[in-house]
């Protein structure tokens, strides 16, 4: 067995899943509270196969190091954690986050699993015919989409994606309301996630296109 530092892994560039930020937040919540539990899959050079959303938690929840188990896939890793008891609050926990935070950190992208394909890998041994085509939305059969446009009016798209997400935890619940109050917004046990500067949403309810066929009749 090695001993290195997480930093000396190294992402995977391609990898397929996005992630989410809630999923993210539960997994980096799990190993802060329960500890590591998975290993994580990499390659001969130190490349992530397999984990990268766990090793990106993993510093985000303050841990630095890493046990390497060397191995050719003939044998299955298991990791003991000597410190639990599977029915011990902390082990339940740790059961329920590993599942939960697998579940809510998935997150497909749709433009990497486009080149994976292009670049030879099938993926249909992982996913239908059907299922490829709402996961990637193909469109074969429009040859060109401008000219379905035709007659339409005039649209652009803004850009609403955020620049930067960040995670921010609070202690106690005065520390939302202070965190609300600086950055004036409003902040309840239902809210996920907010805007800075705060963005008023914009309602379409009594926005309506109209065709001639509509005017005609």
């Amino acid at each position: 067995m090695d001993r290195i530092k997480l930093k000396e892994l190294t992402p995977d560039n391609a990898n397929a899943n996005k992630g989410t930020v809630r999923g993210l937040d539960v997994l980096r919540s799990s190993l802060k509270n329960y500890g590591a539990g998975r290993s994580v899959v990499v390659d001969r050079d130190n490349r992530i196969i397999a984990g990268n959303k766990t090793v990106e938690a993993a510093e985000l929840a303050g841990l630095e190091n890493a046990v390497v188990v060397d191995t050719d896939g003939t044998e299955v890793i298991v990791v003991r954690r000597t410190d639990l008891d599977l029915d011990s609050p902390e082990g339940r926990g740790l059961a329920l986050a590993d599942n939960r935070s697998g579940e809510l950190n998935l997150d497909w992208d749709a433009s990497a699993l486009r080149e994976l394909a292009d670049g030879g890998h099938d993926l249909e041994v992982f996913w239908s015919a059907t299922e490829l085509d709402n996961l990637l939305g193909t469109f074969d059969e429009i040859d060109d989409p401008a000219k379905e446009w035709t007659g339409m009016p005039e649209f652009v798209q803004e850009n609403l994606t955020p620049v930067r997400q960040i995670i921010v935890s609070f202690k106690n619940d005065e520390d939302v309301k202070a965190f609300a109050k600086l950055i004036e917004s409003t902040i309840t046990d239902k809210t996920k996630s907010v805007w800075f500067p705060r963005v008023e949403a914009e309602s379409t309810v009594d926005h309506t296109w109209k065709t001639a066929e509509d005017d005609a009749s």
